[in-house]
């Protein structure tokens, strides 16, 4: 009986933990950026700190903590969410500048953000680095881009499609 238990709880502890790890997506993060739903974001960033293997994970976490601050209630919780978010997501294109999934999300943030904020000065590079290396991108962040440039007014639709 001892025994059976044991084998129980250990096959319940590699399907959750084995659940964990694979239950980020990439779709989902970009689904995430895209919406006004902050459980929906929260499920993110509990995914991403959740998943020490990501290599984009400090850049993911940037991103959607700032996304976070638009939709924060309090103007201190935003620009306290803002700031550290900011922090995660230029720390991490210092350790890898020519990395355009990366570019992609401060984009994003940049060109989506108050103008109080100042954070809108790498907007016409990135947009530039992006339809240079728009090809680089994997299949997740190349559909996102593709679905965001529908609505975004530095990096057009049109922009993409020729290339």
């Amino acid at each position: 009986m001892r025994q059976r238990f044991i084998f129980v709880l250990l096959s319940s502890f590699f399907l959750v933990s084995g659940k964990s790890q694979s239950s980020f997506s990439k779709a989902e993060l970009y689904a995430a950026m895209a919406s006004e739903d902050l459980g929906r974001l929260n499920d993110q960033i509990n995914r991403v700190q959740g998943n020490m293997s990501l290599v984009n994970r400090t850049a993911y976490l940037g991103a959607l903590h700032m996304k976070k601050a638009g939709l924060s209630g309090q103007t201190s919780e935003k620009l306290r969410l803002f700031k550290a978010g900011h922090f995660q997501l230029e720390s991490a294109i210092k350790k890898d500048p020519r990395n355009p999934e990366l570019r992609f999300l401060r984009l994003m943030i940049q060109e989506n953000s108050p103008k109080i904020l100042k954070y809108h000065d790498q907007l016409s590079e990135d947009a530039s680095y992006l339809r240079e290396n728009y090809k680089k991108l994997d299949e997740s962040a190349r559909q996102a881009l593709l679905n965001y440039s529908q609505t975004s007014k530095i990096l057009p639709a049109k922009d993409l499609n020729d290339l």
